[in-house]
């Protein structure tokens, strides 16, 4: 029931209530902030929105903000799960997140690229799936090097596993780029 000011009272109140996230934030008539907390990780991704003026406030916290929250919590979730090693539930976080369609090209970027590593990962991996993936980050981000660098991976391993000779050359390529 006390208002949450920083992310040590978020710490406190997440572990109190033994809850696997919790999200808060503030708003005034300057911006409106959401932050999340994790158990064990401290203060997750969060959300600032800077307004233009005192009438923005309605508009931003009755429609965009609720999406973003959405955004915001399905991607916290999301990794947790990852972190948990619950792939399939990370996965669902993420594919649920991108259908949201974020407007910020940093997100959906981030949201492909996570989603991607994923799906490389459990018993039921899809390293072609992740393949596309990463191949949707490099047009939205061309300077994640990361994102070559992973996507090179997933090809070399889809060779070993008994993939075509053309798999080794995009993988080669991938790395070449890094």
């Amino acid at each position: 029931p006390d208002v949450i000011v920083d992310s040590a009272a978020a710490g406190a109140v997440l572990a109190e209530s033994g809850a696997s996230a919790l999200i808060w934030g503030e708003y005034d008539s300057g911006r409106v902030r959401v932050n999340t907390a994790l158990p064990g990780m401290g203060e997750g991704p969060g959300w600032v929105r800077f307004l233009s003026s005192p009438g923005d406030l309605s508009s931003t916290i009755n429609v965009d903000l609720p999406q973003e929250v959405r955004l915001l919590a399905l991607t916290t979730l999301g990794r947790l799960y990852r972190d948990r090693d619950e792939f399939a539930a990370a996965r669902n976080a993420f594919k649920r997140a991108l259908d949201l369609q974020p407007a910020a090209g940093d997100t959906e970027a981030m949201l492909h690229f996570l989603l991607a590593t994923v799906l490389e990962r459990g018993d039921d991996r899809d390293l072609a799936a992740a393949i596309a993936e990463y191949s949707r980050v490099i047009p939205l981000r061309p300077d994640w090097v990361n994102a070559r660098y992973n996507r090179g991976a997933a090809y070399l391993q889809r060779y070993y596993d008994g993939g075509e000779p053309d798999l080794l050359d995009a993988a080669i390529t991938d790395f070449g780029s890094v």
